[in-house]
């Protein structure tokens, strides 16, 4: 009896310890492959981040300093922040150009403009020329949103070739539109290059956009499948290997829960990142001052500067506004810090008012319209509703406020 008690408890002890192995090697099936996934999301956004990810190698930067860049067209400011670039009043286009480049330029065909435009629709090119055909100026588009820049690959451009000269930035755009260009970043092609290149733009978190980071970023190519579904494939992947070992019922259930929570968490932690990296950038923008100081750090600070000014000299609360733009973020912020005063505006088609109805007196706030023009000469602001004597009173990169004169 006492050896067939033994035997038993040793079956059972058999058992019990296959039933722990079973348990172990399903969840390690199914864990391992989200963990790799969750794990890839996590420490590439962190190193991003911390600045880790680098280039292999060949990389030159041309940094904004007093060697450059220089305004051809247009008017350019060199400050702590970079090279204020703008377009001049009586335009549509700006250019600043390096004049003294390194050479083997030509080899280092993967370009990044670091430059952040201050509108969404600004246009952007690199331009430069070649020693072959000094008087003849190539170009490419730079493709940008939400003030970041793509990288811009002139590995298969024709003109991308010979010995490079010169090299500048052009925007184009409204007149008093801006870039800060704080330099330009040239890659060989190498395939550590171009693998740092991806995983940058995948970790690289992104500016307030209104967008979940666990989605599909509208707009962006290099997060065109989102987090959440590289997870939800990572689980599919788990499971189906789990579920080569057989397992019984309750092992499967246990399997179930514990890989879904398991990527849960770790998208949850990702999106942790991606706020704590956002307050600290908004917190390096605009400081955590008075709200009047975020303000003039802000976006809209142009417009804030020119109503504030606008109000300053006009105390009467019965003083009428007419906002023109052709944006409905500039007509919004301008209509909201021009407030106290009557302001007049079309806050969603942005349709202009007809002639008639604006009398002298009134005051006309113009931020970058292309249904307006200002006639110098005659002093008259005309568009399709009419046209009004005027006289400036005021102006910021590109809005202006102006009087209706009797």
């Amino acid at each position: 009896m006492i050896l067939r008690s033994v035997l038993l408890n040793m079956v059972d002890a058999s058992k019990e310890e296959s039933r722990r192995r079973l348990v172990r090697r399903a969840l390690a099936l199914a864990i391992l492959p989200v963990t790799s996934v969750v794990l890839v999301l996590m420490l590439g956004a962190v190193a991003m981040e911390m600045g880790w990810l680098k280039s292999q190698a060949g990389e030159v930067r041309l940094p904004a300093d007093t060697k450059g860049p220089l305004a051809s067209v247009g008017r350019g400011l060199l400050g702590k922040d970079g090279y204020l670039l703008e377009v001049p009043a009586s335009g549509n286009i700006a250019v600043a150009a390096w004049t003294d480049v390194p050479s083997g330029l030509v080899d280092l065909p993967l370009i990044r403009c670091d430059c952040v435009p201050r509108r969404a629709d600004a246009i952007l090119h690199i331009l430069w020329r070649r020693a072959d055909h000094p008087d003849k100026t190539f170009s490419a588009r730079v493709e940008h949103e939400l003030g970041e820049t793509q990288l811009l690959d002139l590995s298969r451009n024709p003109d991308w070739t010979g010995e490079i000269v010169g090299i500048a930035v052009a925007l184009g755009g409204y007149p008093g539109d801006a870039v800060l260009i704080r330099g330009i970043d040239a890659r060989k092609d190498t395939v550590g290059n171009r693998l740092t290149k991806e995983i940058g733009d995948w970790a690289t978190f992104r500016p307030w956009d209104g967008q979940s980071i666990n989605l599909a970023i509208i707009g962006a190519r290099d997060r065109s499948v989102s987090p959440v579904l590289l997870v939800a494939l990572a689980i599919g992947s788990g499971l189906l290997a789990s579920s080569r070992t057989r397992p019984p019922r309750p092992v499967v259930t246990l399997v179930i829960v514990s890989v879904v929570i398991t990527g849960w968490v770790g998208l949850d932690a990702r999106w942790q990142l991606d706020l704590l990296a956002k307050y600290r950038a908004t917190v390096a923008e605009f400081g955590t001052g008075p709200i009047e100081e975020l303000w003039r750090r802000g976006p809209d600070a142009d417009i804030y500067a020119l109503a504030t000014s606008v109000k300053r000299g006009f105390h009467d609360p019965t003083q009428r506004v007419f906002v023109f733009g052709d944006e409905a973020y500039s007509r919004g912020r301008a209509a909201y810090h021009l407030l106290p005063l009557l302001v007049h505006y079309d806050a969603v088609s942005g349709v202009l008012p007809s002639a008639q109805f604006i009398r002298a007196g009134d005051l006309i706030f113009l931020t970058w319209s292309r249904q307006v023009r200002y006639d110098k000469d005659a002093q008259q602001l005309i568009w399709n509703g009419g046209a009004v004597r005027v006289k400036p009173l005021g102006y910021v990169h590109g809005n202006v406020v102006f009087k209706v004169l009797a």
